[in-house]
Parts: C-alpha cells; structure tokens; sequence
C-alpha cells in the first residue's frame, strides 16, 4: 500500500505493511481471550495469570509494530522503519538492491554490508526490491557514477 508520508518531501514514496484481515483477525481474537482470561484472574494460578498479562502486552505491542512499519523512498535517501525502530539511509549509501525466493530485500550498501528491508507484504519482496531498484536508476549521479 503506498501514500504520501507527511514527514517527507512532496515525492516520496511509502510502502506500509498491509493489514490482512486475518492477522488483525487473529491478533484481536488473542487479546480478547487474553482479556476473558484476565476477567477469571482470581480463579486462576498465578503463572497463569502472569501468562495472560505478557500474552495480552505481545499481542498489542504486535499490532502497533505492524502498523508502524513502512519504507519510505525520497529523493535523496530511504526511510525504513520496523522493529520499533527508524534507519535513514541515504542514496548515495546505497550500491543495490537484492531478492531470492523465501528472503527478505535486502540493500547493498556502499561499505559492503546488508541491510534487509523490513516486510511489508503486497506488493512482494520482489517487487518492493524492483522499485527500490527503479528509484536507484531514476535518482543515479547523471554523469553515469551513479550505483544502482
């Protein structure tokens, strides 16, 4: 899914992670029977109850992971954001960028190392990594030093 983010310059470009309805599904029906578990907290054992406590804070902290995460193309650097944490790469950081079949993207950077792109879901690893790649070529030194 892409949008504009207000945080970035008028031509960026953002992948968020889709919310499919059954992972939310799912992560709601957690929480609520973590919850209804909660409610019964006095009938229960105390490692059950502490089990409760930690699944319900997993399952929301999950579901604010999921919607915070995203890759953010700007003119002149990428934004990635997951794992609660934010990465500034800039461009000129940024050698290539690679796929393969049941992994992550992952930039090459300038210094020789990788740094996967967080998973977004649609579009796919493969094509997140082609517009990624795009932009590398579209945003190349124009005197042909550019990488990408």
């Amino acid at each position: 899914m892409s949008g504009r983010d207000e945080s970035s310059g008028e031509g960026a470009r953002v992948w968020r992670a889709r919310r499919s309805r059954w992972i939310v599904t799912w992560a709601v029906l957690v929480v609520v029977a973590a919850m209804a578990g909660l409610a019964f907290v006095g009938q229960l054992a105390l490692w059950l109850r502490v089990f409760f406590v930690v699944w319900t804070a997993a399952c929301v902290a999950g579901l604010f992971e999921l919607a915070g995460r995203r890759v953010t193309v700007d003119t002149d650097r990428l934004t990635l954001v997951s794992n609660f944490r934010r990465r500034v790469i800039p461009r000129s950081a940024i050698e290539s960028v690679s796929w393969a079949a049941g992994a992550s993207a992952a930039l090459k950077l300038v210094d020789g190392r990788w740094v996967p792109l967080p998973e977004v879901g649609p579009p796919t690893n493969q094509g997140l990594a082609n517009s990624v790649r795009a932009w590398l070529k579209r945003t190349a030194a124009p005197d042909g030093g550019g990488r990408g």
